[in-house]
């Protein structure tokens, strides 16, 4: 080993412990914080070899990609996870997906604030809120005005601090034109990709911030639809794409026309699927429904990256009502584990690790999830998306390739 790479395992290390140096709970089953492997592990071993190229300098770019309902939307789940990527290289490149959520009036990640003006309303892919054709975020903010603006500003975080390109997702509306305001201080190169749904800005020097003026030019037709950013530098590190809507299922991202299209401009390396709350909050909830849609939502991952490594986490253990423990959850996980052996994929069982049934209620007891037994609060999410990155760790170092 030579002494670039003890360092970087001595660093390694050293990150490893500061972020599992967390409060210990005697309610949180840690021997089951793991990843449980399909029969063919093929893919994930493929992942891990891609993580390897990030950190030996062969690749730029991993990607990952976090799916689910109001666990992902909020951000801070998923915010851990992009975190400790990085940390494994100190990486401060890579990219990130951002939907402007604040426009659309609802809550979202932490790491970026949404910019606008004008009258912006939203579509979501939940059956009271289905009103024009949405993307791989689920979500569209929408506008008619004259005239409005819209765009996104990096905060402090520990993933992406600046971006080099960005590219629009949106419609495209003839009767509507959308650029860079006046004043903006760096040369910018504007190219159009219909193909795949978006506009891209590429920046002489990176920014951390960008603000784009909208002009409706004619009534000819409505609706100018914005469906979320995609941020990259051109430093190495992990891209990760966190998509939630508050109420999704996997009925919701199947609803979802431009899904494949945008999908296909990131191309994820994994993809971690935590759907299922909701629709074990269904009064006719169906097993074989369930894997059948996940079946869907799983061949158009493979469809737009088949060497894409497919990561399951089971769901939460939730109330009904706030009253009722969910036993259809018990069936829920059940078929997540069917669907890991058919896909070839991979399990995190959370809800095993939570202490299963009824466990959510001791965690809201100790402060760690909302009242109204389904949501973690920060810290509760802080500790799922530390306990997540564990797992995920331990299963690439158990197996990779040794960095020569």
């Amino acid at each position: 080993m030579t002494k670039i790479n003890i360092l970087f395992f001595i660093f390694f290390q050293f990150c490893a412990q500061q972020l599992f140096s967390q409060k210990k709970y005697p309610f949180i089953q840690y021997d089951s914080n793991k990843i449980i492997h399909a029969t063919d592990s093929s893919d994930f071993i493929a992942f891990y070899k891609k993580i390897d190229g990030l950190k030996n300098g062969t690749l730029k770019k991993v990607t990952i990609a976090h799916y689910g309902g109001s666990h992902i939307q909020a951000g801070q789940w998923t915010e851990v996870l992009a975190d400790s990527f990085q940390a494994m290289g100190n990486f401060k490149g890579g990219g990130a997906f951002a939907f402007p959520y604040r426009i659309a009036n609802t809550n979202g990640p932490p790491f970026y604030r949404s910019l606008s003006s004008g009258t912006w309303t939203r579509c979501r892919c939940v059956p009271s809120e289905l009103c024009a054709p949405l993307g791989m975020a689920g979500i569209v903010a929408v506008n008619n005005d004259i005239d409005a603006s819209f765009g996104m500003q990096l905060k402090t975080n520990e993933h992406i601090q600046s971006f080099t390109s960005i590219r629009v997702y949106h419609n495209f509306n003839p009767s509507f034109t959308f650029n860079i305001g006046d004043g903006f201080p760096v040369p910018v190169k504007r190219i159009e990709v219909q193909e795949f749904g978006y506009t891209v800005f590429e920046f002489a020097v990176p920014v951390d911030s960008v603000n784009f003026k909208l002009h409706k030019t004619d009534n000819t037709q409505r609706d100018f639809i914005l469906r979320g950013f995609s941020i990259e530098n051109e430093d190495p590190g992990f891209y990760f794409a966190s998509m939630g809507v508050n109420g999704a299922s996997t009925k919701s991202y199947i609803n979802c026309s431009e899904f494949t299209k945008e999908l296909m401009s990131i191309k994820p390396d994994l993809f971690i699927f935590s759907i299922g709350v909701n629709d074990a909050q269904d009064l006719d909830f169906n097993a074989e429904d369930f894997i059948k849609r996940y079946d869907s939502l799983v061949s158009i991952v493979k469809n737009v990256s088949p060497d894409c490594a497919i990561l399951f986490t089971t769901i939460s253990d939730n109330y009904i009502k706030r009253k009722t423990s969910n036993s259809r959850s018990l069936a829920t996980n059940a078929a997540i584990y069917q669907l890991m052996e058919k896909h070839n994929a991979a399990v995190w069982d959370m809800f095993a690790i939570m202490g299963g049934l009824r466990s959510i209620y001791t965690w809201y007891q100790n402060d760690l999830a909302s009242a109204d037994k389904i949501h973690f609060n920060t810290e509760g999410y802080k500790i799922i998306g530390n306990l997540m990155f564990e797992a995920i760790s331990k299963s690439y170092k158990s197996n990779t390739i040794t960095l020569k």
